[in-house]
């Protein structure tokens, strides 16, 4: 003998409502527009500075200005490229221009008051090919001569304000030229030297 089983109305309403549900949003859930009701809110992002410089090497306990640990004080690039060319000379090689890729020295700064410079230094003050070193007599940038065997200024903060000494600060490389020498006269027609441009950019202490 079977055993039949009738739903009620309230069991029976509440299948139908689980039959929309599965698989799909609840015909229950849709939103619906209330229509010419609407508003905004206004938003602002104000951009500050600290209230005072957080590495500043004059303040007890702060890094010391040779090698500060900034993450706000920033080399952000360098030129990727200088490229010269010259025809073959007896010993001596002065060129006084050569391209320049991705131009800009950029610094990224968040203080106004802070002081900071960037020099440059030619690696170990040389060209290579090979095993064969020529020895670099001058190079310069933007007419700063690259001292041998030190670092030179190359860039450094201007005015200390807001506007002129926070965010990214850029200096365009214009003109670069190079000295160097080949005294055993070893290098032919063709041949391609190599060699590096250092920069390093330091937190300047007072007035320096």
């Amino acid at each position: 003998m079977k055993n039949t089983f009738k739903l009620g109305k309230t069991a029976a309403a509440l299948l139908g409502v689980l039959a929309l549900t599965v698989g799909g949003t609840s015909a229950l859930a849709a939103d619906n527009i209330v229509t010419g009701q609407t508003g905004s809110t206004n938003t602002t992002v104000d951009i500050k500075e600290p209230d005072t410089d957080p590495i500043d090497p004059e303040v007890p306990g702060n890094p010391d200005p040779i090698d500060p640990n900034q993450k706000s004080l920033t080399l952000e690039h360098v030129p990727t490229n200088y490229n010269f060319e010259t025809n073959l000379s007896n010993k001596t090689y002065t060129i006084s221009s050569g391209t320049v890729t991705e131009d800009t020295i950029d610094v990224f700064n968040d203080y106004s008051k802070r002081k900071w410079v960037v020099k440059a230094q030619v690696e170990n003050d040389e060209l290579t090919k090979g095993a064969d070193k020529y020895p670099v007599t001058e190079f310069s940038i933007n007419g700063n001569t690259l001292a041998t065997g030190t670092e030179t200024v190359v860039m450094q903060n201007k005015d200390l304000t807001v506007a002129g000494n926070t965010g990214k600060i850029t200096d365009q490389v214009t003109s670069v030229g190079v000295k160097f020498t080949d005294s055993g006269d070893t290098l032919k027609v063709g041949d391609t030297l190599t060699g590096k441009i250092n920069y390093q950019l330091y937190l300047v202490s007072g007035a320096d």
